[in-house]
């Protein structure tokens, strides 16, 4: 409505053309809304404008301010870097919380790990300074993720002849008797 409101003010209609064309723009619930009205009950484009308003402000959403991002927290499963891009996005929808702030709450909902207590020993200025740094330690939470994988034993198995062995050293060798390789 804002939009339009906008877009006739340029054009300078008459009252009876704003409301016609108003009514041309609208869709869904508001086109429906705007049929079951009253025959002659709009007398201006104002009284339109503020009926269409106490009609839809009560669907609206509530803005979300700084305080909502103090409740984002890293889930376990997430890793720094999944939880930067869910943080970043949800503080895209509070455009006047200050970059000290969005800091602040995302070291809130950071899990302790190394990205934690490196942001515990260097106090970040503001929330870009947290972004500047995270690169390093994504690529560390990579690093260790690939090690765990290589030491975990859970390497893929080489299959050889029809025979799946996850420890090729001791093949083609006799087996000690008894005792493990």
């Amino acid at each position: 409505m804002a939009r339009f409101k906008t877009m006739i003010t340029l054009h300078q209609y008459t009252e009876g053309i704003k409301c016609r064309i108003c009514s041309t723009t609208l869709t869904g619930m508001a086109h429906q809304w705007f049929r079951a009205m009253e025959l002659d009950s709009i007398h201006s484009f104002e009284q339109l404008y503020d009926a269409f308003m106490h009609q839809f402000t009560r669907s609206k959403r509530a803005a979300k301010t700084a305080m909502s991002l103090m409740d984002l927290k890293q889930e376990p499963i997430e890793t720094p870097k999944e939880f930067s891009a869910h943080f970043t996005k949800a503080s895209l929808v509070v455009p006047k919380a200050k970059s000290q702030i969005k800091g602040y709450a995302f070291v809130r909902g950071l899990r302790l790990g190394a990205f934690f207590d490196n942001l515990q020993v260097k106090q970040p200025r503001d929330f870009d300074d947290i972004l500047a740094r995270l690169p390093r330690y994504i690529q560390l939470e990579e690093a260790r993720a690939a090690r765990k994988i290589e030491h975990s034993g859970n390497r893929p198995k080489k299959v050889e002849n029809g025979v799946e062995s996850s420890d090729t050293r001791y093949q083609g060798k006799a087996p000690y008797r008894g005792l493990p390789p």
